[in-house]
């Protein structure tokens, strides 16, 4: 499933297509251009084709979408992001990788608190797993149109949730009494929720907008991005004041140590092309036909 990959083939794009959106007139989402707010126009204007290419891995398949033009790196990487996340095992890695940063948490904390948000993490992994179920067959959202809706919002509380929760982790473990073992699943579980939450959103805003809910699906991954850098800058700050303590000499050696491996892994996060990609609203809205004032009367 993940040998190839599919990038825009220029060869077969119409000279309508190509010069309405050289125009600024058509918007790409989820490898189908419509007609952009302002175009004078709304529907679908093409399916665009695709072909397929080996796929090396994430970077190397985003590199692949930008040799060509500015056309063919738009079009290309809104659906490279969509099939790398839905389509290869890229997600259900990072899935794996929390669940196993659960169980381990689990085992060493058994408060009721903590029991209860490890719950709700494993909740979101299963609710995040369900979505990605939907939208590897494009054709199906027809037919599951409730549940798709009832999935969208349970995603969307449960990410806000979640993210709630890596803040009061990362006050909690703050403390001094913490040990520097707990000190070490604290920060890699932070770490591994953060990894998988924009992977996450992009399912909500692919979700939405394949039913059609474009304005929402943009104002979901709004609010997603605003969320997820509030919780991007809550580590950092945290991850600042663990190295002032360092320096300080008031951290336990065994703390540093534990610091000292997480490092290089959270600066690998903050600089995530990849994650930074996912959160980023797609350029131009979708046109939308507006309905006549009879149609919005009720009975």
């Amino acid at each position: 499933m993940e040998k190839t990959i599919f990038i825009l083939d220029e060869r077969r794009l119409t000279k309508e297509f190509i010069e309405a959106y050289n125009a600024g007139k058509v918007t790409i989402r989820d490898g189908v251009g419509y007609w952009a707010k302002g175009s004078g126009k709304t529907g679908i204007i093409k399916h665009l084709p695709f072909k397929e290419a080996p796929y090396e891995g994430v970077k190397e398949a985003m590199k692949q979408a930008q040799i060509a033009n500015v056309l063919t790196a738009a079009a290309s990487t809104s659906v490279i992001l969509g099939a790398i996340v839905v389509q290869t095992r890229y997600l259900a890695s990072k899935l794996e990788t929390l669940q196993a940063q659960v169980d381990v948490i689990a085992q060493d904390q058994h408060s009721s608190n903590i029991v209860f948000y490890l719950e709700k993490v494993t909740s979101y992994a299963g609710l995040i797993a369900s979505a990605r179920t939907l939208l590897i067959n494009r054709d199906v959202i027809d037919e599951c149109r409730d549940i798709a809706s009832l999935l969208l919002t349970s995603l969307m509380v449960q990410r806000n949730q979640i993210l709630s929760f890596v803040d009061n982790l990362l006050s909690y473990a703050v403390s001094q009494e913490v040990s520097p073992r707990y000190y070490k699943l604290v920060v890699n579980f932070v770490q591994t929720i953060l990894d998988v939450v924009p992977s996450a959103a992009h399912l909500e805003f692919l979700l939405s907008d394949r039913m059609g809910r474009f304005g929402f699906s943009e104002v979901l991954l709004r609010e997603a991005g605003e969320s997820y850098e509030s919780g991007l800058l809550a580590y950092k700050a945290f991850l600042v004041e663990s190295k002032k303590s360092i320096i300080k000499g008031d951290f336990l050696l065994e703390r540093k140590q534990v610091f000292d491996e997480v490092e290089e892994q959270a600066l690998l996060l903050f600089n995530s092309e990849m994650n930074a990609a996912l959160m980023r609203l797609p350029v131009g809205q979708v046109a939308i036909e507006s309905k006549k004032p009879e149609d919005l009367l009720v009975g």
